[in-house]
């Protein structure tokens, strides 16, 4: 199951790169390590600081990329949750005690 995260996230970080190839003209090369902030922040310019960015903050949708959520990936996300309901109530219950 983590596996078909993995392939999302791969699939949506290619996408990103291949829509400023084709309406930017920019290749992975040409992308920046980090961009005027400013611009990161309103999402207007590429720049490998915002696709780790959006790694490490397991940003699940990609919304740090422009991404917004599917039906696919909620459908993943409401499965995950389900497969794992055991062990997120088991924690809860510890915290609370």
């Amino acid at each position: 199951m983590f596996l078909n995260f993995e392939i999302t996230t791969q699939k949506k970080i290619q996408k990103f790169f291949n829509w400023y190839k084709k309406h930017e003209n920019q290749d992975i090369q040409d992308i920046p390590d980090t961009a005027d902030k400013k611009l990161e922040s309103r999402k207007k310019v590429a720049s490998w600081r915002r696709i780790a960015r959006a790694i490490e903050r397991n940003d699940f949708w990609m919304i740090g990329l422009s991404f917004s959520k599917t039906k696919t990936d909620t459908k993943f996300l409401y499965n995950l949750k389900e497969k794992y309901k055991n062990i997120i109530e088991k924690k809860t219950q510890m915290i609370k005690l």
